[in-house]
């Protein structure tokens, strides 16, 4: 019992922390935001707009109280309490909130201030990822103005409204709208060769880079959903890998665009480097997510480029030393944790260590980002095509 109840600490620490990291990666609309013509239907851009505005409110207000009070929500998940891990599970269930507006989309019509939902199409898009009563989260959307009505498995169809502003359920259907394969998060059958375990989607993210206008767009859709709620200068970071990696011939695929928290880009399955979002784990007192992290993989680097290696260690001096950047085995220095994957061994200032080829910087600047990329040019011979 004692060990159930730390389980649930843990998880209900975990949801915290990941709902927050959702909350803060939304990014603010922009005033002079060009709409996507197809979704305004019969509402000007200004109408539009200021209903999209409140939605994204709406769904902010929804995870502050989330964070504050997860298991009036539904967290930790009952289905996994039943388990006998404590409600820990594996998975997307941060973005409950979101499943829930992208199924009531998914499976309703919207008429004049009201969505008429079909009860049994809700249920198949919301519990296929979300292991969950959806019954939990009722009174918390009614807190905040989205009233649902006559919800329960005797009724075939429930009713969802708006009544502050009814244009907010336009506001719903136009971020969730089908989109070719991008809403294989919730839908698609083919589910894991596309998109893995690292969508990004409307309900992953949401971002005001779906109901933006196409022609607008200068990169794709889930790069720019990715990047926008991030900070001035991580957006430097993503943009300068971006070009750099198409500049020596990688591709950034939007069916499978984030791997160990970076965006993902390939050329005959070498990765790029990546920075991005990194989980720290539990540490006792609060489940700390999110950290950012450069990973890349070095092995023949430290015997072709010794000096360039020793350069970039002056500028980091606790890379290529400290075991916490190494990969997940945590090898390091110490040979007690032996790993037989990719094993490397380099000398600094004497000293012999050993990884696995994935080093892993924290907080990487972009004058650190740069000269990892010299160093990833220099290990792999790379050579740009323009």
């Amino acid at each position: 019992m004692k060990e159930n109840n730390k389980k649930i600490t843990e998880a209900i620490a975990r949801h915290k922390a990941e709902v927050k990291a959702s909350r803060e990666r939304i990014a603010s609309v922009p005033i002079n935001i060009k709409i996507n013509p197809q979704h305004l239907n019969r509402l000007t851009q200004k109408q539009f707009l200021k209903a999209f505005i409140e939605l994204q409110q709406f769904v902010i207000n929804c995870y502050k109280n989330i964070e504050r009070d997860p298991i009036s929500w539904g967290y930790p998940d009952p289905y996994k309490q039943k388990s006998g891990n404590g409600g820990i599970s594996i998975g997307p269930h941060e973005n409950r909130l979101t499943c829930f507006l992208y199924a009531i989309s998914a499976a309703g019509e919207l008429e004049k201030d009201t969505l008429t939902v079909d009860y049994k199409m809700f249920n198949n898009h919301f519990k296929r990822w979300a292991h969950t009563k959806p019954e939990a989260m009722l009174e918390g959307l009614a807190e905040f103005g989205l009233i649902v009505e006559n919800f329960n498995k005797k009724s075939s169809h429930f009713a969802v409204k708006y009544p502050q502003n009814s244009y907010v359920l336009q506001a719903v259907r136009a971020h969730f709208a089908d989109r070719p394969c991008h809403r294989c998060y919730g839908a698609c059958n083919h589910m894991g060769s596309c998109y893995w375990g690292g969508a990004i989607t409307p309900v992953t993210i949401f971002s005001y880079r779906f109901i933006e206008d196409p022609a607008e767009q200068k990169n794709e859709i889930e790069f720019l959903a990715f990047v926008s709620g991030m900070s001035k200068e991580l957006q430097e970071i993503q943009y300068y890998l971006y070009s750099e990696s198409k500049r020596y011939g990688y591709r950034f695929d939007p069916f499978k665009p984030v791997w160990s928290g970076g965006l993902l880009y390939e050329k005959r399955a070498v990765e790029w480097p990546r920075v991005g979002y990194i989980g720290d784990g539990w540490h006792g007192d609060d489940y700390r997510v999110f950290s950012f992290r450069c990973h890349v993989k070095f092995n023949k680097i430290f015997k072709t480029h010794p000096k360039k290696v020793i350069e970039f260690a002056k500028q980091r001096p606790d890379v290529f030393i400290n075991p916490d950047h190494m990969c997940n085995q945590h090898c390091g220095k110490s040979l007690n944790n032996i790993c037989h994957a990719h094993r490397v061994s380099y000398k600094i200032d004497g000293v012999t260590y050993h990884n696995c080829g994935g080093i892993r910087i924290h907080n990487p600047t972009l004058k650190d980002v740069k000269a990892i990329v010299e160093l990833y040019v220099l290990e792999n011979n790379l050579n740009p095509i323009f």
